[in-house]
């Protein structure tokens, strides 16, 4: 018997805006996408706007609407062709597949803001203009005439993104960040979104295998000789626990299991400079004392504050943090001569 999978069925086109700095003014291929003017003889209508549900026959519900802030940009990102069962599953696709190896493509070739995708709609080419239920954010300046350098520059990072299992994770996840920090309002979804920024960062930071030490042997014969000197000392079982958990976290640093020191160590790797490491280090500092640990969720301000932000938003500055490793990220495995 023949079984089809839940990702299989019809055709469909999937179609977004997309707004962000330098933008191109004619129609590009970044992966399954074409990315500029709408491609075809007619542009669909605008989304509905206000979406409720209308008829609950009495059954209870909850509705959580996404930000409904529109983008106004004659810049579009349209996949044709894409397998599924329903429009449903075909937006999904298009979001975690298609979207997120293109917003870190273009976010991380400026600093500008990053790039806003609000996915608009799906048809399957008899019923078109299904509308999606996901929207996303902001404004921007207009598009560009993009040369063909950069036009093949961007299609080689999306391809690299494709290619490395750590960089497309880190992608779908920086969209995640970015996609929080558009609910801001209050400090919840700014932790949501500085929590997934670093999150970026350990995921770039899994490219490089982490190597033993040239003395290692001698850090583990004076880490034990450490260890045996205080277990044999006449001690309560209190400080004889404490001595093992001391030695087991400085066989975990010396081995590379802190993920802290993995990140600094690829971000050496990568080329990252000192300022980066010190932004790193509050971020990382924020993310292990206040958001990544059940307790009170410190304010905006407090966020903030803690990552020297200035006047910028605290997760606008941990997702700039994350968009300079993934750049360096890419442009490392691009110089190594990894062909995606």
């Amino acid at each position: 018997m023949n079984t089809v999978s839940q990702d299989q069925g019809k055709k469909w086109r999937v179609w977004g805006r997309i707004i962000g700095p330098e933008l191109p003014s004619f129609s590009i291929r970044l992966g399954r996408a074409i990315v500029g003017p709408w491609p075809l003889s007619s542009v669909p209508p605008a989304a509905p706007s206000g979406l409720q549900v209308t008829d609950t026959r009495g059954v209870p519900y909850a509705q959580n609407n996404a930000p409904h802030t529109r983008i106004q940009s004659d810049c579009w990102v349209v996949v044709d062709g894409i397998d599924a069962q329903d429009y449903d599953s075909a937006i999904r696709q298009f979001s975690q597949r298609d979207i997120p190896p293109i917003v870190v493509a273009l976010s991380t070739a400026s600093s500008h803001p990053p790039v806003r995708v609000e996915i608009v709609g799906a048809d399957d080419y008899n019923e078109p203009f299904v509308w999606s239920p996901i929207m996303a954010v902001t404004m921007y300046s207009p598009i560009i005439d993009v040369t063909d350098e950069r036009s093949a520059d961007l299609a080689r990072k999306v391809a690299i993104i494709d290619s490395n299992e750590n960089l497309r994770t880190a992608a779908e996840v920086f969209r995640r960040s970015i996609i929080y920090s558009d609910m801001t309002a209050d400090s919840l979804s700014a932790s949501s979104a500085i929590l997934s920024a670093y999150q970026v960062l350990e995921l770039c930071a899994r490219i490089i295998q982490m190597e033993k030490p040239e003395n290692y042997d001698e850090k583990v014969s004076e880490i034990s000789r450490k260890l045996q000197a205080r277990l044999s000392a006449k001690t309560s079982m209190t400080k004889r626990a404490a001595a093992i958990k001391s030695a087991a976290q400085a066989l975990d640093q010396l081995e590379g299991k802190h993920i802290s020191l993995r990140i600094e160590c690829a971000a050496e790797v990568f080329g990252l400079d000192k300022n980066w490491i010190e932004r790193e280090r509050r971020l990382g500092k924020i993310r292990n004392s206040r958001i990544a640990h059940p307790g009170a969720t410190p304010s905006i301000f407090e966020l903030g504050m803690a990552l020297g932000a200035d006047d910028k938003s605290a997760d606008y500055e941990a997702i700039s943090i994350a968009s300079e490793m993934l750049w360096h990220a890419i442009r490392y495995i691009d110089e190594q001569g990894e062909q995606p």
